[in-house]
């Protein structure tokens, strides 16, 4: 009875290992498609019983406070808005006019730049007025100094003192009216030269010392003070007449900067 089961089991081993042989390859793929059936169908019911919309990006620019006084920092920022906010809202005008703010602001801070220099200038205009007080001597034009050779200079009739310091004696000419020029054709016309730029009086025309005067009022070689600083007059010009003095720049967009402006001359004698 043993032997009949032992031998029936093998009979049945080798008949399912000859089935397994034969039909194996059929049965693995089988089995690997019905796999994936059952992912695919998984990720696809998650996909459809999925209802929250993925979240937008969307860029907008912050307010830029009016009194910062350098453009330091991100200027954009990243905002996270869901799908019904960019469908249910017009973000092109608002950010728009969210630029538009933008730029009245950092016009703003441009504008109130320029009027801190402006503040400048006119405290050191004042400041040397100041020192000229501090040091003050009466202007009599009946008492004579000592006889001058060469040119003489022609005080306004607006000047009022005379002071001394270490460095020298300072007479006051009055108020001058100051203008800029470069050595560009808009400037100097047929006596245009931007790479030699010669004075009238000969001289190499250099910013920071060259000034173009009335030489009847201020003649050649003469050194001022304008504005704290020491010039040398040594141009003039058709349009250069009493008190009006030209200060030389090496561009005209420092000669348009400069502008027209007003300052109480001292002659350095």
């Amino acid at each position: 009875m043993k032997e009949k089961l032992k031998k029936f089991k093998s009979q049945v081993f080798e008949k399912t290992t000859e089935i397994m042989t034969e039909y194996g390859r059929y049965i693995g793929s089988a089995i690997v498609v019905l796999a994936l059936m059952v992912i695919c169908g998984t990720t696809l019911a998650m996909r459809i019983t999925e209802s929250r919309m993925p979240s937008g990006v969307m860029m907008t620019i912050p307010t830029v406070a009016a009194d910062k006084e350098a453009f330091s920092g991100n200027v954009f920022y990243v905002d996270n808005i869901s799908y019904e906010q960019m469908v249910n809202k017009d973000y092109v005008s608002e950010q728009a006019e969210t630029i538009a703010k933008t730029e009245n602001e950092i016009q703003e801070i441009l504008t109130a730049r320029q009027e801190e220099r402006e503040k400048q200038a006119a405290q050191e205009i004042l400041d040397v007025q100041v020192m000229a007080q501090a040091e003050i001597g009466i202007y009599d034009p009946n008492i004579q100094g000592p006889p001058s050779s060469g040119n003489t200079v022609t005080a306004g009739s607006n000047a009022q003192y005379t002071f001394a310091d270490e460095n020298g004696t300072y007479v006051s000419l009055g108020m001058f009216e100051l203008t800029a020029y470069c050595p560009c054709p808009i400037c100097c016309g047929i006596y245009s030269n931007m790479t030699n730029p010669t004075t009238a009086s000969g001289t190499r025309a250099t910013q920071g010392r060259t000034i173009a005067t009335d030489t009847s009022v201020i003649p050649f070689g003469s050194k001022v003070v304008i504005n704290g600083k020491i010039y040398t007059a040594e141009d003039t010009g058709g349009a250069i007449k009493g008190n009006r003095i030209d200060i030389y720049f090496e561009s005209h967009t420092e000669a348009l900067y400069f502008g027209r402006q007003k300052a109480e001359v001292f002659l350095v004698k």
